[in-house]
């Protein structure tokens, strides 16, 4: 299609929507989204905080990024310091209170909180250092990717694996053993040097794959059920150059296409991103791969995302839309290379806050979902992932695909060199449409186990216990760890609730 033709539609578009719809679809979020009534409290939290602890906030409420899992709280800490986090803990022990930890809260799932839990608020404790010369970060567990990258970008040093997305925790990655877009290295536990643990008697342990291995390996992808983490060194890679290679081509074509890629040893990143139009959903795909170019990085600061309005208001043209959804994928494919300039530094290509994805739709949001596949089986589970989607009725923003790899830690999510499919959805706040989400949401786990495959333990709590059982074998001995490190379960959250405490 010729752009001339793509910006009349555009301009046509613009028309018939209305400059008020138009403001509803771009603007910047006024508050973060937070669903449904008032919860009353079990338990009454304190009428005035102890002075000894840096209360943010007594009794109310907390959410995660969805805004559909409000939970009332007894109240949450700001931490800064061990010694703040040291008190918090005996004075959860003193009241018999359960403790959850919680960074960005990007899980959606209710695993950073827990109903009348003390929650730690870890985001004040975010101090950092680096060693240019071993090229390690030593940073504590609060600290978000986005200032990281803030920081290393004049030492020429880039993180080898985080989220896509850079406004989690440290902390939080680890927990969730998170992966990004480079396909050489998978998820955050390979990069691990060791970290500090305070357990629940505010004891601390130094944890790494030679020392307090059986520690080591229920922390990392174990959802702040073990302890909390202090600090951790992470190894670091020069902040290499990149070209971004684009290729458009059908879905059919990508196992080809990406083995290709990962033989080539100066392509270093890839993702690829599905169609959602109606007109080739699922059938059709863009996969980016950023290739290493012989030039210096820049060492002026990292840019900030641009074209933040233009791109909500594209991405939720999708929202209930057929047209807007054509509309998007023609976005992506022809406007969007316009609008992007390459060569990029790799802290520059990882610098994505995604502040698109927050919106002012009323009564509106998105939740994630991640299935893992062994790489002959990704065809299979796209043709079923399109039957059950359509069948469940479920409106899809975004699906991606990336690369895994299996970790030696208990609840590891890849069995060998896997791929990871991620799935952006998009529900109205009611009950049949969040009964859509969670019905596809089983259907998924179950299509991915019948290929040999496993899904993601961060989001909706929609699964069985006998579903996580055969997704994580080694699920029974966490638990185990869980009570020999935590006897009296004083770390918790409504996910170790569900799935922890229902035998």
């Amino acid at each position: 299609m010729k752009f001339s033709n793509i910006l009349r539609i555009l301009a046509l578009l613009l028309v018939f929507l209305g400059i008020r719809k138009i403001h509803e679809l771009s603007s910047d979020p006024k508050a973060e989204k937070d669903f449904f009534p008032d919860i009353h409290h079990e338990r009454e939290p304190l009428d005035e905080s102890p002075a000894h602890l840096p209360f943010s906030q007594l009794g109310g409420t907390i959410n995660d990024a969805s805004g559909i899992d409000r939970t009332a709280v007894y109240g949450i800490l700001s931490i800064t310091s061990e010694d703040e986090l040291r008190n918090a803990l005996r004075f959860a022990r003193e009241q018999k209170l359960p403790v959850s930890i919680a960074g960005a809260k990007h899980s959606m799932g209710g695993q950073a909180f827990a109903t009348d839990a003390l929650v730690l608020d870890m985001r004040g404790f975010n101090q950092m250092s680096v060693d240019i010369k071993s090229k390690v970060l030593t940073v504590q567990s609060g600290a978000i990717w986005h200032n990281i990258q803030d920081y290393l970008n004049p030492y020429n040093l880039s993180i080898e694996a985080m989220q896509s997305i850079d406004v989690p925790t440290v902390g939080g990655t680890i927990a969730v053993n998170a992966h990004g877009m480079d396909h050489r290295i998978g998820g955050i536990a390979s990069t691990i040097q060791s970290f500090r643990l305070m357990l629940a008697d505010g004891s601390i342990q130094t944890l790494s794959r030679s020392e307090n291995v059986e520690l080591f390996q229920a922390t990392v992808g174990g959802y702040g059920l073990i302890g909390v983490i202090l600090d951790v060194q992470l190894t670091l890679m020069e902040n290499l150059v990149y070209n971004e290679v684009r290729t458009i081509m059908k879905t059919q074509d990508f196992p080809v296409a990406y083995t290709a890629m990962v033989n080539d040893e100066t392509y270093h990143m890839f993702y690829a991103r599905l169609s959602t139009a109606p007109s080739s959903f699922l059938k059709e795909m863009i996969m980016y791969a950023y290739k290493v170019v012989d030039q210096p990085a820049s060492l002026e600061p990292l840019k900030p995302e641009s074209n933040v309005e233009l791109t909500r208001f594209v991405f939720n043209l999708g929202r209930k839309s057929y047209v807007g959804r054509e509309i998007k994928w023609l976005g992506e494919k022809y406007i969007q290379p316009l609008l992007q300039t390459f060569p990029q530094s790799r802290n520059q290509i990882m610098h994505r806050s995604y502040a698109y994805l927050k919106n002012n739709l009323q009564n509106n949001s998105d939740v994630l979902q991640e299935f893992f596949l062994p790489k002959e089986q990704i065809l299979p589970f796209i043709q079923g992932l399109g039957d059950i989607l359509q069948r469940r009725m479920v409106v899809t923003r975004n699906v991606e695909i990336r690369s895994v790899h299996k970790e030696n830690i208990l609840l590891d999510y890849a069995k060998a060199d896997w791929f990871g499919v991620v799935l952006y959805l998009n529900f109205d706040v009611n009950e049949q449409d969040m009964k859509h989400i969670q019905e596809a949401h089983a259907d998924l786990i179950d299509l991915a186990q019948s290929l040999g495959g496993s899904f993601y333990l961060p989001y909706q709590l929609s699964a069985t216990k006998a579903q996580i059982e055969q997704s994580y074998p080694e699920f029974g001995k966490f638990l185990e760890l869980k009570k020999k490190y935590d006897a009296d379960l004083l770390f918790t959250s409504e996910f170790y609730k569900k799935y922890g405490l229902c035998d």
